[in-house]
């Protein structure tokens, strides 16, 4: 509890990612051997199902290199491959709309990427069955454009589809001693899913989500602070608030009573942590370093408008080779007849660029003392909209009220083996306090003297690719439950076999019959 620790003084650290290591391609591989990939919107992990880890595992976002701006010859980053998130954080882009892969695009970037740096350099495609992760309930169009792009592009054999939260279920089941009725709280990066597990099945017409997040939680308290420290806003990015809120992040076991403690200055002064404002260079643009005054903020909100204006007219230039028609629109809709004026443009905002940069530089070279910021209650409100989505404007209940509309779907006796059986999993449930505000929602929900059991899974964040590599070794035989390339020809693209872990196949094929 916050009350028994002492205020000290916490330091933001910018960690820049490195590139991952292209891996070997075992030689000894055998081509029944699945490849497990959890594509997540947060993280992208994959490996053989050999391998007790996945191999490679980064942030599941690409970015273009824009060091050779006059050739236009420009490179994709991925994940590890982008040093600093927050230096190009407007340039970011990812293959998600919330937890759907929409922009299959760059998904296939991810996969060309992940599939190299495993060393796969098999001619012809991908030789390996795979098992990919998808989120619950996932449109049939979006499956459709995957199983496309797996079959057509990399040319794999069979494919296995499960959801994460399922395959965390399974890994842990007989290590925990769940039952086959158990209720999954599964918490990721854009949302939250509550899902009722009946006789070992998902009972899918029951499942809830709250669209909260991991994303959610790190921007209200980013939204928070620089409302608080208007003068330091460009300091709270959201690398910073994500890492802040893993390390010292707090869900309260009862909001209403920790804001009362806050009145308290005893307990004020014993909990609230002091931030230090980094000295280091300003992740927003990549080379401020702490502001001397109010004008290094000032130039440095120029110094991006310039920049964004820049990289549309590089974007338009770039349609060139791609499709002359679209550039000629994009030309006249921004006001240009002619290339070689929008060429002019670009020289004369390079060089305001450039004589940005040089007195940012100037700037920075005469940096004030460092300064403690406090931060107090923020760290229990960024992570109580799970709880109470209506403190971000979300016409939502919380975890705690759909897990009662859940319970009040089925009969008494399953009510009380699924309150015995409550897994918690995903990346966004490992702050401190999260399980016992958990057990406190459920028994308020439950009927006095109720037995109830909340487990946390052995790893919320790679137990998804290790269920999905232990499902996958264990029915290496059963085709009952793999997709091969003759039924996604028979079948259609939408295709779906369905087993334990997966989604429920709806043929939107067939005739609706009344």
């Amino acid at each position: 509890m916050t009350g028994n620790q002492s205020s000290f003084i916490y330091e933001f650290v910018d960690r820049n990612s490195t590139p991952d290591i292209v891996c070997e391609y075992p030689r000894d591989l055998t081509e029944d051997c699945p490849l497990i990939i959890d594509n997540g919107s947060y993280q992208y992990r994959a490996g053989w199902a050999i391998n007790d880890e996945p191999s490679i595992i980064f942030k599941n976002v690409i970015a273009k290199n824009r060091g050779n701006r006059k050739d236009r010859d420009w490179d994709i980053l991925v994940g590890n491959d982008i040093p600093d998130l927050e230096a190009v954080r407007w340039m970011i882009r990812t293959a998600f709309d919330f937890n759907i892969v929409v922009n299959f695009g760059i998904q296939e970037s991810v996969f060309d990427h992940s599939f190299r740096n495993l060393g796969i350099n098999t001619e012809g495609g991908i030789h390996h069955p795979v098992v990919l992760t998808e989120p619950v309930a996932n449109p049939a169009y979006c499956r459709k454009q995957m199983s496309e792009l797996l079959f057509e592009a990399y040319n794999i054999p069979k494919l296995m589809y499960g959801i994460d939260s399922l395959f965390s279920y399974q890994y842990n089941k007989e290590s925990l001693n769940l039952g086959d009725c158990a209720l999954v709280i599964s918490s990721g990066f854009q949302s939250t899913h509550i899902l009722p597990i009946i006789d070992g099945n998902l009972d899918l017409n029951n499942v809830k989500r709250i669209n909260l997040g991991g994303y959610n939680n790190g921007a209200y308290l980013q939204r928070l602070l620089q409302l608080k420290y208007p003068k330091q806003s460009s300091i709270f990015t959201l690398t910073r608030m994500d890492q802040f809120l893993r390390d010292k992040g707090e869900v309260p076991l009862d909001y209403i009573a920790e804001m009362k403690k806050w009145s308290d200055r005893k307990f004020t002064s014993k909990n609230t942590i002091m931030v230090q404002v980094p000295e280091k260079s300003n992740p927003m643009s990549g080379q401020i370093t702490n502001p001397p005054c109010e004008r290094t903020i000032s130039l440095g909100k120029k110094l991006r408008r310039l920049e964004y204006r820049y990289y549309d007219l590089e974007c338009i230039l770039e349609l060139e080779d791609e499709n002359p028609d679209a550039m000629s629109k994009a030309m006249s809709d921004a006001g240009y007849a002619e290339v070689e004026d929008i060429n002019k443009k670009m020289h004369k905002l390079q060089t305001k660029i450039d004589k940005l940069h040089e007195e940012m530089t100037f700037l920075s070279q005469n940096p004030l003392p460092p300064t403690e910021i406090p931060i107090r209650v923020e760290r229990h409100q960024a992570l109580e909209i799970l709880f109470q989505p209506s403190l971000v404007g979300y016409d939502q209940a919380g975890i705690g009220e759909v897990m009662e509309t859940i319970f009040n779907s089925y009969p008494e006796d399953t009510q009380n083996q699924m309150a015995k059986n409550v897994l918690i999993t995903g990346g966004n449930t490992q702050y401190h306090g999260f399980r016992h505000r958990i057990e406190a929602e459920l028994t308020k929900c439950r009927p006095f003297g109720s037995e109830c059991g909340v487990k946390v899974s052995e790893n919320p964040t790679l137990d998804a690719w290790r269920g999905a590599k232990k499902w996958a070794m264990s029915h290496m035989d059963q085709e009952d439950m793999w997709m091969t390339r003759q039924d996604y020809d028979e079948h259609g693209f939408e295709y779906l076999k369905e087993h334990k872990a997966s989604n429920k196949y709806l043929n939107v094929n067939s005739p609706v019959q009344e």
